[in-house]
Formats: structure tokens, sequence, C-alpha cells
């Protein structure tokens, strides 16, 4: 034991720097190495077969990185799938030689309310009272605009089009190393290895590494925020179309949150809040999407609404004035 407590202290700086490589090969695999797999995990099927997409939804798909000028190379590495549940997924980078994939929803398939498979739908696996106010909310809020159709896919595109695969990575193995560090210099500067027993001191490095795991915490969540605004900036640039349907899927997304809200009791006040924003104690790593929303209506008043009333009034300063004579 004595022996190896002796080489575990002597090789620390070994043991820490392979630790910060494995948490940093960690992070980034989901998005380079395993998104085949993750595609693979995700997508839906039906009768043994993945459900494939609808010509609809493929159009929007090519439209939009038609939009994006991609390189065709880049183009190439980027797949769309049908996904489980409600939400839009990704996984990937279009800076990565893996590229990016998309999951689509099934209910981005859906044009009407009777085309809505309720059979299909569980909440917690179990049935939903569609007879309910709350139910019928719910059923409204999965039918979507075409509008809504672009903005959301374009959104997904946007967020997989960054060089940040590896930040993730960095920030995490570089708040390690700090962590470790801070108690290495506290050691040697007031030689605490002589002066405090070994409970002492891991009391100190455990207050060193919560430091840095919050640190950790908190940069990472101002790295998804930043993610999330630029990607909702860049899809509501696309056209005043995307713009608004920028604004109806975010609207829809928290009208099926307050609905589910109701629909789950007291569970679902815990998961949301009124508003239909998901509910973070002490963490906040997502953007909300009510400001999500807003965002994007102020993009629709400022670049597009201004732009409108600019070109009209271009119009009528250019238009003749009839003279009487």
């Amino acid at each position: 034991m004595m022996a190896f407590q002796a080489f575990f202290q002597q090789n620390m700086q070994f043991v820490v720097a392979i630790g910060g490589s494995c948490l940093y090969l960690g992070s980034v695999y989901p998005h380079l190495w395993g998104v085949e797999k993750y595609r693979k995990m995700m997508e839906m099927h039906k009768n043994g077969k993945p459900v494939e997409l609808t010509e609809d939804l493929k159009n929007i798909g090519q439209e939009i990185l038609d939009k994006m000028l991609l390189q065709p190379y880049v183009e190439a590495t980027i797949n769309f799938f049908m996904v489980y549940g409600q939400d839009l997924v990704n996984k990937g980078s279009t800076s990565s030689r893996k590229g990016a994939v998309i999951g689509i929803p099934i209910n981005f398939t859906y044009t009407s309310i009777d085309k809505v498979q309720k059979e299909n739908i569980t909440l917690n696996n179990k049935p939903i009272a569609w007879d309910t106010p709350a139910g019928q909310s719910l059923l409204d809020s999965l039918i979507l605009s075409r509008k809504a159709h672009r903005f959301g896919i374009a959104r997904e595109l946007m967020t997989t089009n960054h060089q940040l695969v590896h930040a993730r990575g960095i920030l995490l193995m570089t708040c390690c190393y700090f962590s470790y560090t801070a108690g290495y210099a506290m050691n040697r500067l007031y030689n605490l290895q002589k002066r405090l027993k070994m409970p002492a001191r891991l009391v100190m490095y455990s207050v060193f590494a919560n430091i840095g795991m919050m640190s950790y915490f908190l940069l990472s969540d101002k790295l998804n925020w930043y993610k999330e605004s630029k990607a909702d900036r860049k899809a509501g640039e696309l056209g005043r179309e995307y713009a608004e349907g920028g604004v109806e899927l975010y609207q829809k997304f928290l009208q099926r949150n307050v609905a589910m809200r109701s629909l789950m009791g007291e569970e679902g006040g815990k998961k949301y809040t009124v508003y239909g924003n998901e509910v973070h104690y002490w963490r906040s790593p997502h953007v909300p999407l009510t400001v999500r929303r807003d965002n994007l209506k102020e993009i629709l008043k400022t670049k597009y609404t201004m732009n409108s009333e600019n070109s009209e009034n271009s119009m009528l300063d250019s238009e003749p004035i009839e003279q009487i004579s």
C-alpha cells in the first residue's frame, strides 16, 4: 500500500496528464468518431427499417444547404434522418471529416391534426388524455408550418457549421489541469505535505476540484449560449420567412411544454415553468425558449420590417410627380 502511494505521488503529473487527455477524448468522441453510432442509436425505425425522409423535407434541407454556400465535399458529409421523439437533434460538425447528422422528428411530416399518430405518443410511458384542454393544446403544438420546418432545419445546420468541436474538450481538460496545478502550487508554496496530514490535504484538493468543476460548468454553459444564439441569428438572417418560422417554432415549443406541465401534474411543475421554459436550479445550460423567440422577433423588427419600410419609402421617392398646368 505504501509503495503504491509513493508511486502515485511521484508520478502524479503523468497520471493527471493521462486523465485530462481521457476527458478530452471522451468529450470530442461523440462529435467525431461517434457520429454514425449516434445516428443509428437515435434513428426512427418502422417494421425493422429506418423511416425515410419525405421529399419535402429533403428539398428543404437542400434549399438551406444551397443558401449556406458550403463546399461540395463539406455538403456531402451532412446527413439527415428521422429521429425518435419530438425534438430536432444534431451531432458532429462540418469542420470535421466525419461530418454531421441532423435528426428531424416525425411531427415535421404532420400536415394537420388528423395526421398525428396519437397511439404512438406517450408521456412518461403513459397514454395522454387528448380530450383535455392540455391534451388539445399539446396536439396543436405538434403541427408546424413549412416556415417553421425551414427554420428548424436551418438552425440545426447552423449549429453544426462551426469550428468548436474541440472547444469543450479543451475546456474540460484545462479545468482539470487548473485544479491539479492549484493544489500542487499550494503544496510547494507552504510545504503542506509536511505540515498537514493527508485528510486535511484531501479537503483542500476537493475544494480546488470543485472550483475547477464549477468553472467548467459555467464556461460550458456560456459556450452553449453562444452557439445557440449564433445559430438562431444565422438561421433567422437567411430570410424573412425563416425568422417568422423561428418565432412560430419557439412559440410552439413553449405551448408544448406548458401543456406537458399540466399533463404531468406535480412533476411537470418541477420540469417546466408556467411560461414553458425548462427549469434549471443552479445551471443555465441552454438559452431559455422565451429569449430565443424574442431574439427572432427582434430580428424581424430590425432587419426585415425596417428594410421593408425603407424599400417602400424609396419607391415613393422615385415615383414621378405629376405637374398641374
